[in-house]
């Protein structure tokens, strides 16, 4: 496979994987907004709910004490079943009238209570009128609230209509009639009522569930209405408990008064029971039962369930009653804005932007929030959550693995890069050997033949074959000793043995093979002396620094061989703690496009080696690594631009490094 293929390969791979990482990740942090959705939608859905509770608790006390109002309660005043003066003697009862409690105390949230007869006429017992007027005005001094229930009224009675809330109210069942009227009529009469609502036999004992023919409500609603029905049945069973009792009592006391105005009565008795208020029954007297002939029929008052409506922007608690065959419907005017603020004030900790709106029932409104007791329906949008500024728990470990991931790809890109690219510089490095092993065999091969078969006689031609022999040999040599260095540094096994020099004893050594190398390319060495920086000491392993210099003498020789200036200077320099030993030439320099390359291993091909100067491209790495293991380095001096000149730079001893800081000083 070709490099590209590799390439190629490893973005296909790249691009599935980073794909499926995405996706996973994109999921998991999917999932996770849900979740958190979600966690907030039941916060939100929990407030509401216990916000509709908190107002329940407001609203349903309202209706259950309008519900449990009795009927007669609606008349600013009405005759007492029975009265007594101060001497316990009994009073005639027609002539004893009671306030109503409506009359006496206002109720809070009611704005006004109200009653429409059969004949449509719509009476209030806070707006009294005519004697009664008088009355409440002589007894309650309360002639500014009279004259603000009569301003009520008269604005009521432009929005309420009979008919209307006969329509909308619950049905009222027609009260049976009682089975034996001649037993009851005394009793009807004696408890007949002078008021719109009169003509009463009995409490309604008999009544019939006003809510059977009602339409079907919310489960809430039900419920609410359910438990107000219990109470409204439980006041009524407990007024016929006290109306049976009184009844029987008054029928005992009347017998007895009889005997005691004619003794010789002696009608046929009957054994009957009377109840104390306290549901103990104990034995009473035979009353007489009379049968008068003009005894009328009596039906038990039937109260049906209170309703909350929407009427022309007006909140009413209304119900129908029927009594003896009239229906009248009776109820009150809530005061709806300050009910409205009560409720959103005890909700406004749970919900801040929360808003109260009539509920009419329409189709738009299911799945509204409504309340059980009244037709209204709670607005609350949910609120927008600020963005988180921290990362989650799932978008934090994503972010980690996928940092992990990134970071074992471009491992792995790394891995697969310097893999690829040591095959080409092995391929490189092999081609490259092969070709200049190949240049020193064949001379070695022909010149030997020609020397072992005597075809050269000449001592002369003899005499430099021989020379070039020994070049190529040292040639060889030096090229098998670079492999071998680069070899060791590579395994990390070179083991160089660091002393102390000076760039004067350097010279010493190695002035003769670098002289003679540069003689084999027709050039010239020249070792410029500098008697300051020749003897500043430095520490290093003169093998690699001799083998360093060697190089770049010989790259010299090769590169600038044809350049009308042949000379190589080497000279060195001293500061900055260290010290440059510069080697130059004044050929065609270093390309800058080969300035990023020039000291990687084995950089140069088969094809770059032949149409270039002799070398595998191993040089410059191996002498860079050398002088790096050295505690040194090798660069191209960036200042000079005529021809090519690098710089092994090595660190000064501590005592010359004392000195040299200290001749800085001064």
């Amino acid at each position: 496979m070709r490099p590209w293929h590799y390439g190629v390969a490893f973005g296909a791979l790249l691009a599935v994987l980073l794909g499926a990482m995405g996706w996973v990740s994109w999921t998991a942090v999917r999932l996770d907004r849900a979740q958190v959705d979600a966690a907030e939608k039941s916060a939100f859905e929990e407030n509401v709910r216990l916000a509709l509770w908190r107002m329940e608790t407001v609203a349903t006390p309202i209706l259950i004490r309008e519900s449990a109002r009795p009927y007669f309660v609606y008349s600013s005043f009405y005759p007492a079943e029975r009265a007594y003066n101060r001497m316990f003697q009994e009073l005639p009862h027609q002539d004893v009238l009671v306030p109503s409690p409506l009359l006496k105390e206002p109720t809070p949230q009611v704005l006004l209570h109200f009653q429409i007869g059969p004949d449509g006429t719509m009476t209030s017992p806070e707006a009294a009128e005519g004697p009664m007027r008088t009355l409440a005005v002589r007894a309650y001094d309360n002639e500014a609230s009279l004259d603000q229930a009569s301003a009520r009224l008269a604005q009521l009675r432009g929005k309420l209509n009979r008919a209307r809330l006969l329509a909308e109210l619950p049905a009222v069942p027609e009260s049976p009639v009682l089975v034996d009227p001649a037993v009851v009529a005394d009793a009807a009469s004696s408890t007949e009522l002078r008021s719109p609502v009169a003509t009463l036999a009995l409490p309604a004992a008999n009544a019939l569930p006003a809510a059977a023919n009602a339409p079907r409500q919310p489960m809430r609603q039900q419920a609410a209405a359910q438990q107000s029905l219990q109470i409204a049945q439980q006041v009524e069973r407990e007024q016929q408990d006290r109306s049976e009792y009184e009844y029987n009592v008054r029928n005992v006391q009347r017998f007895e008064g009889q005997q005691r105005v004619n003794p010789r009565l002696n009608a046929p008795l009957d054994s009957s029971w009377r109840s104390s208020p306290e549901g103990k029954k104990t034995a009473t007297p035979d009353v007489v039962k009379t049968k008068p002939a003009t005894a009328p029929p009596v039906r038990p008052v039937v109260e049906g369930m209170m309703t909350a409506l929407w009427v022309d922007g007006a909140l009413v608690l209304a119900r129908c009653v029927r009594v003896n065959g009239g229906e009248y419907v009776q109820g009150c005017w809530l005061n709806w804005p300050e009910i409205k603020v009560d409720l959103l004030r005890r909700v406004g900790d749970l919900l801040a932007d929360a808003d109260l709106a009539p509920a009419t029932g329409g189709a738009g409104e299911r799945g509204a929030r409504l309340l059980a007791g009244l037709p209204v329906r709670l607005i609350a949008a949910q609120p927008v959550f600020p963005a988180r500024s921290s990362l989650s728990p799932v978008q934090y470990s994503l972010a980690v693995a996928g940092c992990g991931a990134l970071l074992a790809l471009v491992a792995v890109g790394a891995l697969l890069l310097g893999a690829v690219s040591l095959g080409e510089r092995r391929g490189a490095f092999v081609s490259a050997v092969t070709h200049e092993l190949r240049t020193p065999l064949t001379t070695f091969r022909m010149y030997s033949e020609m020397l072992v078969e005597g075809m050269v006689t000449d001592e002369e031609k003899r005499k430099r074959y021989l020379q070039t022999l020994c070049a190529e040999g040292n040639r060889l040599s030096h090229l098998v000793e670079n492999v071998l260095s680069f070899a060791r540094l590579e395994r990390g096994r070179y083991r160089g043995h660091r002393e102390v020099l000076t760039a004067r004893t350097v010279f010493e050594r190695v002035r003769e093979r670098l002289a003679q190398r540069a003689g084999q390319a027709g050039m010239t060495l020249v070792v410029e002396d500098n008697a300051e920086s020749l003897d500043v000491a430095f520490g290093a392993d003169m093998g690699a620094v001799e083998q360093v210099l060697f190089n770049l003498v010989d790259n010299a020789a090769k590169y600038a061989a044809r350049a009308a200036d042949k000379r190589i200077e080497l000279r060195a320099l001293a500061g900055g703690g260290t010290v440059r030993l510069r080697v130059r030439d004044h050929g065609p320099g270093v390309e800058a496009d080969e300035l990023r390359r020039l000291f990687r291993p084995f950089h140069k091909s088969a094809k770059h080696a032949a149409e270039s100067a002799p070398g595998v491209g191993l040089g410059l790495a191996l002498s860079r690594r050398l002088a790096r293991q050295m505690g040194g380095d090798l660069v191209v001096c960036p200042e000079i631009h005529d021809g090519a000149c690098f710089e092994l730079r090595l660190p000064l001893t501590r005592l010359h490094e004392r000195l040299a800081n200290g001749n800085a000083g001064r």
